[in-house]
């Protein structure tokens, strides 16, 4: 049953418990411009049979906190009570969806129902159980926080870095929470999502995303990658090129100006059996380029090279 279905129900009030749950988790997520307006409201009941009496007056009541004084309602009466019901959801909708916003973004921690690690030298390919396709990056680590099947948000939390590609379902988002500065909500896109201890940054590739640090929120568009500044309070949002930050998944690792602590810290973290060192004089050093993310050997060639000197090193 879709939203202007349930809100027709609602309206009537015919709504089951589990579909008045559906209805406020839809409620929260379907543009504005996609509710019915007033007449499409009142022709509704066109050709229908109209409101009983005692329907007409549990709507009334539950808007005004009076009860009508006669159960003999007129029909021009019923469409001015299922209008004044109308004008209640607009008000209804514009209040639920703050409310909701302010809290999804304050998720309290959830018991994690499944935690996936991917320790190896490679992208690991997992499919969740709603379809969803995500690449998990090297030392990077998945958790699920919410049953697919039954709850009314799609939870995940991530540790590192992962590429979605998010299969579209309009009444269960797909939310990352717990993992950084802000949370992300979607229905059906393609992005790469980073949180590690430096970054913390969402690239999209196609879709739409809206994202969200508390109160603030931002819309994302495809082709943008947007981050947290916590000296601004606010997001910081540019174009980048996606299939550069989506290499990785290639098993590849891009650098555009990156300064060479950075690089180490990232083959650190990657080989940690292997006790990289660098040159002191070479931490701030920037590179540009690519570095084959499952062989060490030939990052460290590469890397050496490029500086005619060798500034990283194994132990």
């Amino acid at each position: 049953m879709d939203f202007n279905q349930l809100y027709k129900k609602y309206l009537l009030n015919e709504l089951s418990d589990a579909e008045l749950q559906t209805f406020m988790d839809l409620l929260a997520d379907v543009d504005e411009e996609c509710v019915w307006e007033l007449e499409e409201v009142l022709a509704c009941s066109e050709g229908e049979e109209l409101l009983s009496p005692e329907k007409t007056n549990l709507i009334y009541e539950q808007i005004t906190g009076e009860s009508l004084v006669s159960s003999r309602v007129s029909l021009w009466r019923r469409y001015k009570y299922l209008s004044v019901a109308a004008i209640f959801i607009a008000f209804l909708f514009s209040s639920l969806y703050f409310w909701r916003q302010q809290q999804e973004n304050t998720y309290a921690p959830q018991q994690e129902l499944l935690s996936i690690h991917n320790p190896t030298k490679f992208v690991k390919s997992i499919f969740l159980k709603d379809g969803t396709k995500v690449l998990l990056k090297q030392g990077s680590r998945l958790a699920v926080l919410s049953d697919f099947d039954s709850d009314t948000l799609r939870q995940v939390k991530v540790e590192g870095e992962a590429y979605f590609e998010v299969a579209k379902n309009q009444g269960k988002p797909f939310c990352i929470v717990e993992s950084g500065a802000f949370d992300v909500r979607v229905l059906g896109t393609a992005f790469n999502f980073t949180n590690s201890t430096d970054q913390n940054k969402l690239v999209l590739n196609h879709g739409k995303v809206r994202v969200a640090h508390g109160e603030k929120q931002s819309l994302v568009h495809p082709g943008e990658e947007i981050s947290y500044n916590a000296k601004t309070l606010d997001f910081d949002k540019h174009l980048v090129d996606t299939v550069a930050s989506n290499l990785w998944t290639y098993s590849l690792l891009t650098f555009e100006k990156e300064p060479l602590i950075h690089i180490f810290d990232d083959l650190n973290s990657l080989y940690p059996e292997a006790k990289l060192q660098l040159k002191e004089a070479y931490k701030g050093e920037i590179f540009t380029g690519y570095l084959p993310a499952n062989d060490l050997d030939k990052s460290l060639v590469i890397l050496n090279k490029a500086f005619n000197i060798t500034i990283i090193s194994k132990r």
